[in-house]
């Protein structure tokens, strides 16, 4: 490991280009382009090819004195030596989904080796903050605060007439917890067209087929071209059975669209008051109801939308970026 180190820089360690599908690098890279006016920051894109090891001897050559990790690479983090470290926690869904001994290898080696090893940890969320000190590690509530995802500066109001007659609701992802797998049913005889951003599986597209659904499949976006995607639609479906934040709810309210949401996880925490919360995110019925009510009742949608503009402020790039440097700049002094 190199002996010097760079007394005011912080490197910041994101995902792999090649990994596809990850919307928190391009608000990583927007941050990071405004913040090297304020404080010395480069980048460091893990390469996945080359493994752990190696992606370390290239973090370390950079001689910085922060390391932020902010994804899923925590397990760098005990082996990151006399450097400053945060890491960003964004949720612990993966945790709660595994069980015995891979749960346990997995809060070893990428939840409790980091948190203790590291200077400060950040959460996305209040949520997430409390489900892991509840779960995971309840000794590291000191060194943990909540610094929320930023919507995106590309992301602005766009008014649109709402087609009543045959609305376009837009479904932002498909992975599991997305829950597409009950908005389908939830559409069936509504007259509408389903836009999805993501790639449908083969068990998805035969419940489109199977109830009869007008849609259309997306992925492998550019940002521009979802943020265009947002402007072409007339509402917003993100019924996840669990987040750990939440971004499609403020790029929603950013763009001046009706978001549907489920009541779990981050989900209120974010949305505050704007946005249709369906009470029970597994029941076809109430998904459905909910989105009708965004079609029929047009005073109470105009409503949704205006808490939404008001809403995005609390994560605008300025707020958030504010949060950062005054972390970075703690650290570097210390």
């Amino acid at each position: 490991m190199p002996e010097a180190i760079d007394s005011d820089k912080v490197v910041l360690v994101l995902r792999d280009p090649k990994r596809k599908g990850h919307s928190v690098e391009a608000i990583y890279e927007g941050l990071f382009a405004k913040l090297r006016e304020r404080i010395h920051i480069e980048p460091y894109y893990y390469n996945d090819e080359q493994g752990m090891w190696a992606n370390r001897k290239s973090i370390l050559d950079m001689q910085p004195k922060v390391v932020h990790i902010t994804s899923d690479m925590y397990y760098l983090v005990p082996w990151l030596g006399k450097t400053k470290k945060i890491i960003t926690i964004h949720d612990i869904g993966r945790y709660k989904e595994l069980n015995g001994i891979r749960k346990w290898l997995y809060k070893l080696i990428w939840l409790t080796l980091p948190m203790y090893f590291a200077d400060k940890v950040i959460t996305v969320s209040e949520f997430t903050k409390n489900d892991i000190i509840n779960r995971v590690a309840s000794g590291y509530a000191s060194k943990t605060d909540v610094i929320p995802n930023p919507v995106h500066p590309l992301f602005k109001f766009q008014p649109k007439g709402f087609n009543q007659e045959r609305p376009i609701v837009l479904q932002v992802g498909t992975a599991p917890q997305k829950n597409l797998e009950r908005i389908i049913p939830a559409l069936e005889g509504i007259s509408c067209q389903l836009q999805i951003i993501g790639k449908i599986n083969i068990q998805q597209r035969v419940l489109l087929e199977q109830h009869h659904i007008d849609y259309a499949e997306f992925s492998s976006l550019s940002y521009e071209e979802v943020v265009k995607k947002y402007a072409e639609s007339d509402m917003v479906t993100f019924v996840s059975l669990h987040e750990g934040f939440g971004m499609p709810i403020i790029e929603a309210n950013a763009t001046g669209r009706a978001v549907v949401c489920s009541s779990v996880c981050s989900l209120p925490e974010v949305a505050g008051g704007a946005a249709y919360f369906v009470p029970d995110e597994t029941n076809v019925q109430q998904i459905r109801s909910t989105i009708m009510a965004v079609i029929d009742d047009e005073k109470r949608r105009l409503e949704i939308v205006e808490k939404g503009k008001s809403n995005v402020t609390r994560f605008s790039h300025e707020r958030i970026l504010l949060l950062y440097e005054d972390m970075y700049k703690k650290l570097l002094s210390s």
